[in-house]
């Protein structure tokens, strides 16, 4: 009983000092070394010759940038990959990079099982920077060249965060953060542009598993190069890998699919998870607190295909609602509308903590261990859910018919998706929102912000980067 005794004062100690430090500002960030330069890739040349003919349906591309916590997991989804094996009808090409100096490798999956080591065909050394956006535009060029198909896809396997990043390169879990290198969204255009000649050959479908890339800013990215776009707006906890073997084994036995359909299946094949954080005992103690910013998170994740072809209108119909939103930023009913609405609106990125302080010195183990709402960072949002709850409590005509036209226009391009049976919120797209001004720019790992958001080319499109820093006054 002593014992037990002793465990709860320790929790409840750690919670106060947790609460201490969520108060805290946020702390300065210069301790983190720039982000690495562009790796060289010497000697690497794009073949002249096919090696297949151009009759082939599919050629799927799979980029496992997994020098992180993805590791484990994408060697064992590579293992089921060998059991579907290519044939004239499916590609299946890999490029892979984990935790081991040295592991790199460029596959291709056989015909008759297995895999086959072709980097040194194509001139790839043992080790390269996946954080590099001239790794992913080679891989993806080369391999265009050798297997082209009628359909591309290009499965991005990681982790991520949002409109910040993709395919960061961080090391074992217990190396800290002190030299991060990440694909950023204005990068990851940029490698768009150069893979589909500025989109004269776009991808046919575009899915990054990577935590809360399922965002607007991120589609917006991707927009001109590709049709459709698979990504969860949620945390990806249980690190799953969509398109599923299951789905792919479909593909595989009709590959007369068209990519609408293929998404569409993807969606069909996931299997969404409520995923509490924190033990038994820490959830027992605090999940029956009257407080709900004291209760623990829970994960429901999700997945969703988008028809990027109509995406335009969801972004002019944001624009039209940031818009009016500025031209009445003095208005405090206006203002006070807005701020019910992103009180109750479903939030994401709670599997990380909003305080650099959780991190240190090697990650986050304090906020693994109790992670409370209060301490969670929580600056995304889903759009047509915070469309939806503002249309009700607005009495302004003008905001109504703008919330309204996201939820039509969100209806239109959001092709399938899914949730948990727990969450009623999430309806494809999330948005960046934050509360505060210490969360504009503040990006989710504890390093400075590799891009700010205003470079963004949804940033450029809409205005609703302006909103923003007009609503938290900045």
């Amino acid at each position: 009983m002593f014992k037990k005794n002793r465990r709860i004062l320790k929790i409840f100690a750690t919670v106060f000092l947790l609460l201490l430090l969520s108060l805290t500002a946020i702390v300065d960030t210069s301790f983190c070394k720039p982000l690495k330069k562009d790796t060289e890739l010497s000697g690497i040349q794009d073949l002249d010759h096919p090696l297949n003919n151009d009759s082939t349906n599919w050629t799927i591309m799979y980029y496992f940038a997994a020098d992180n916590k993805m590791t484990d997991n994408a060697k064992m989804f590579i293992q089921n990959l060998t059991q579907i094996r290519s044939n004239d009808e499916l590609n299946i090409v890999i490029l892979y990079d984990g935790f081991q100096q040295g592991d790199t490798k460029l596959y291709y999956v056989k015909n008759g099982g297995g895999l086959e080591d072709i980097s040194g065909q194509f001139g790839w050394p043992d080790e390269v920077n996946m954080a590099d956006k001239n790794t992913l535009s080679l891989f993806c060029r080369q391999m265009m060249n050798a297997y082209p198909a009628k359909h591309y896809g290009l499965v991005i396997v990681s982790v991520g965060a949002g409109w910040q990043g993709i395919c960061p390169e961080f090391g074992p879990p217990l190396r800290p953060y002190t030299d991060v290198s990440i694909i950023t969204m204005p990068d990851f255009q940029e490698t768009l542009q150069e893979i589909t000649k500025n989109g004269e050959k776009r991808l046919d479908v575009v899915s990054v598993v990577a935590c809360l890339a399922g965002m607007i800013e991120v589609a917006s990215e991707i927009t001109p190069y590709a049709n459709y776009f698979v990504a969860t707006e949620e945390d990806n906890p249980l690190l799953q890998i969509w398109p599923s073997i299951d789905s792919l084994w479909n593909l595989k036995n009709h590959t007369n699919m068209t990519p609408e359909e293929f998404v569409k299946d993807i969606i069909n094949y996931y299997t969404p998870h409520d995923v509490p954080l924190s033990s038994n005992l820490v959830r027992l103690l605090f999940n029956t607190l009257p407080f709900p910013l004291l209760h623990v998170v829970t994960i429901h994740t999700t997945l969703s295909a988008v028809n990027l072809s109509k995406l335009d209108e969801v972004e002019e119909s944001v624009n039209d609602l940031a818009s009016i939103l500025i031209l009445n930023q003095d208005n405090e009913n206006c203002r006070e509308e807005a701020q019910n609405a992103r009180s109750q609106v479903r939030e994401y990125g709670k599997y990380s903590p909003k305080s650099y302080l959780l991190y240190r010195p090697t990650r986050h183990p304090l906020y693994d261990d109790i992670s409370l709402e209060i301490l969670a960072y929580d600056a995304y949002i889903d759009l047509y859910d915070f469309a939806q709850i503002l249309y009700t409590k607005t009495e302004n005509q003008g905001i109504k018919i703008a919330c309204s036209h996201i939820m039509d226009t969100m209806k239109n391009a959001i092709l399938a998706s899914k949730t948990t049976i727990m969450d009623n919120s999430s309806y494809g797209l999330s948005i960046y929102f934050p509360q505060t001004q210490q969360l504009y720019n503040h990006c989710i790992y504890p390093i400075k912000i590799p891009s700010p958001y205003e470079e963004l080319q949804f940033s450029q499109n809409t205005a609703w980067d302006e909103f923003l820093r007009g609503y938290l006054r900045i």
